[in-house]
């Protein structure tokens, strides 16, 4: 979902090699979840990422993951457990995880997901960041 700098590349991409009807690329929405709520696994290649909030915002939707192998996604995915990794700039590394969702319990990872997105719940961080002021201002 989106629009960037990149997106007129991706779609020369879709069109050479043939995936107008698999691969869709959304306009800028505030509306992120409605899409979430159509798929049924979240894939996020990033090359990079801070935080990886987005990996957040799909696990809010029971999105079992496949993500990159970085230092971010693995934390994540390794801690709760809800989808798996793929080595960092490797299409075949992402391809060989992608067949091997397709006969996993997508469930069990739903499920974990739902469990993650809690632990970033507002009133959970707001909450933690509350507590760090608090203990920085009696110090």
């Amino acid at each position: 979902c989106g629009e960037g700098g990149v997106r007129e590349y991706i779609e020369e991409q879709i069109s050479k090699h043939n995936l107008k009807s698999r691969v869709k690329l959304h306009n800028y929405t505030s509306d992120v979840e409605s899409i979430y709520n159509q798929n049924d696994i979240f894939i996020l290649p990033s090359r990079f990422e801070g935080f990886g909030i987005v990996q957040i915002e799909a696990a809010s939707c029971g999105l079992p993951i496949i993500a990159s192998e970085l230092a971010i996604t693995k934390e994540l995915t390794t801690k709760y457990n809800y989808g798996e990794l793929f080595e960092y700039n490797n299409p075949s590394s992402l391809a060989k995880v992608m067949l091997s969702m397709i006969n996993k319990d997508l469930n069990y990872y739903s499920e974990n997901a739902y469990i993650a997105a809690k632990d970033f719940e507002i009133s959970k961080i707001s909450y933690e960041w509350k507590m760090l002021f608090k203990n920085l201002m009696s110090n």
